[in-house]
């Protein structure tokens, strides 16, 4: 899994329910699980969030460097040394028939993360299952037109997924990347670390995105977003009870929400 935002619930799950525990994110979230965590494994926790603070400094310069960011202007919207470490894990399946039928079932559907670069590392012992859209189809293609390809294990790799904030950020220059996870060898359990970078402050201003990205593919019209909106809004439109808070009771109310969710998936 990419990973959306912490405490962000993704897509329902299929294939074997799965946890997790998270720590040291800043930005937008603070998170510290470590009364959740086996004693075996605050420790390596609290050194990855300390190396995850480096990563997200360099993909922040990384930004800079690659769109002409102003270093003052990307401060203002980013916490530069954010970062965390959200643990998932997914149980075997005891059952060997049951682990059997599960292989290739869809675990996560199609989607985009909502923040900056989500960074993920794959469990060795059990990397399959990650795959990517190479269409550029956008989410809200039809799955016909979407070209899926397993995202490689690479040793000693990192995945880097693009968010949809980003992707407004950049007007468009970086897009959102779609993805999914599949089932892989649901015998065996398997375990993603999964961090941020280039989060978001919780004091960000306005913006409709990064001066020297104006002219993106988003366009002109691009809408100012407050980023701690833009994330909240996200993360309720994943809850199950949002349409009966919302009052969404008959068809056409269903239809212009989902317009509005389509406009919040870039």
């Amino acid at each position: 899994m990419g990973g959306p935002s912490p405490r962000e619930a993704a897509p329902p799950a299929v294939g074997g329910a799965g946890s997790s525990v998270q720590m040291g994110y800043g930005g937008t979230h603070s998170v510290d699980d470590a009364q959740l965590m086996p004693p075996g494994v605050v420790e390596p926790a609290r050194a990855f969030v300390q190396e995850s603070r480096v990563l997200s400094g360099a993909l922040c310069r990384v930004v800079e460097m690659s769109l002409g960011v102003p270093p003052e202007e990307l401060r203002a919207l980013v916490d530069v040394d954010g970062g965390g470490i959200r643990i998932a894990h997914y149980p075997a399946l005891d059952d060997t028939s049951s682990a059997a039928a599960a292989r290739g079932a869809q675990r996560y559907g199609a989607h985009v993360d909502s923040g900056g670069v989500t960074v993920l590392s794959l469990d060795t012992s059990n990397p399959g299952g990650l795959q990517v859209d190479l269409s550029h189809a956008g989410i809200d293609a039809d799955e016909a037109c979407r070209d899926w390809a397993d995202v490689p294990h690479v040793e000693g790799a990192l995945v880097c997924n693009v968010g949809a904030l980003l992707c407004r950020w950049t007007r468009g220059k970086w897009r959102a990347s779609v993805h999914r996870v599949l089932t892989g060898d649901a015998s065996r359990q398997r375990i993603s670390l999964v961090t941020s970078a280039v989060a978001p402050r919780a004091d960000a201003p306005p913006t409709a995105g990064f001066s020297s990205c104006i002219g993106g593919a988003v366009g002109e019209e691009a809408e100012v977003v407050i980023a701690s909106d833009f994330l909240r809004r996200r993360v309720a439109l994943h809850r199950s009870e949002y349409a009966d808070e919302r009052g969404l009771t008959t068809t056409s109310a269903l239809q212009e929400e989902s317009a509005r969710v389509k406009a919040l998936k870039v």
